[in-house]
């Protein structure tokens, strides 16, 4: 790929994203990246340091990466980054940019996969401590990211550049859980209890937090100030809920709860 222009937004937005990610010290992350692949075969690249943009491409680092692939190859959720890996990428960003270890959020969207990267320094002994407890925290950012970058994100879906690929080979299903299993081990073999917890599962932590407060009956106003959140990420969280327990409204969430709950009956 050719090297991208000085004033192409994926550089040239270097410090407005940097300003945006301050929030991430208190995580002791000091290096944040963005990334949009799409099912079109183009790319967003965004991050806290527009050096690393610029590095990405022109060393053609994306040659050794893992999110590199195809959008619909990738999960949503949360994915670690090799501890000790030699690939170019990983060397390049500890060697230059002190990010070491680190964690990547995969979310699929309807016309591709976002990808947020999060990383701390090699000095951080405890980053991966850090991130496996406030996992909840690093979500809550990528909507902040979002919101607080919506602007620049729109420039960036007209500049779009070609993806380019990965030679490296991904693997995503050596470790899979078999959730049904495991469920009818606990005792919950009631299919439309194992059907509910399987949903249920899908929620976040913050999400749960949601939820507790949508169960009291608690207006969105009333949740967001008790969860330190804005009325419009409440509302994401309240929406994110209702889709992943196949709700249409809340009251249709709290009868499906309190029915469930009444057909439950533990194997003897």
């Amino acid at each position: 790929m050719r090297k991208l222009r000085k004033n192409h937004v994926f550089l040239s937005s270097g410090t407005s994203i940097a300003e945006i990610c301050k929030p991430l010290q208190y995580l002791h992350t000091h290096m944040f990246t963005y990334m949009k692949n799409y099912h079109d075969g183009t790319q967003v690249y965004l991050s806290s340091d527009s050096n690393w943009v610029e590095d990405y491409f022109e060393l053609k680092l994306y040659n050794s990466s893992y999110f590199e692939g195809i959008p619909s190859e990738y999960a949503s959720g949360f994915k670690w980054w090799p501890g000790a890996s030699d690939l170019p990428v990983y060397l390049h960003a500890r060697d230059y940019y002190d990010s070491d270890c680190g964690i990547t959020l995969c979310q699929q969207e309807k016309d591709g996969c976002e990808f947020f990267f999060f990383s701390s320094g090699i000095d951080n002994k405890a980053k991966m401590e850090t991130y496996l407890n406030n996992l909840d925290l690093l979500e809550n950012f990528a909507l902040f990211f979002k919101e607080s970058a919506g602007t620049i994100l729109q420039k960036c879906n007209n500049s779009r550049v070609k993806r380019q690929g990965s030679n490296v080979v991904i693997v995503n299903d050596a470790y899979a859980v078999n959730r049904r299993a495991f469920l009818q081990c606990i005792g919950a073999s009631h299919s439309a209890v194992e059907k509910f917890l399987k949903q249920f599962e899908k929620l976040t932590r913050r999400e749960r937090e949601c939820f507790n407060h949508i169960m009291t009956n608690a207006n969105t106003q009333d949740t967001a100030d008790k969860l330190g959140i804005s009325v419009r990420t409440a509302e994401t969280h309240i929406s994110r809920i209702l889709s992943k327990l196949q709700c249409s409204s809340k009251n249709e969430l709290i009868i499906k709860l309190y029915t469930t709950a009444e057909n439950y009956q533990k194997p003897t």
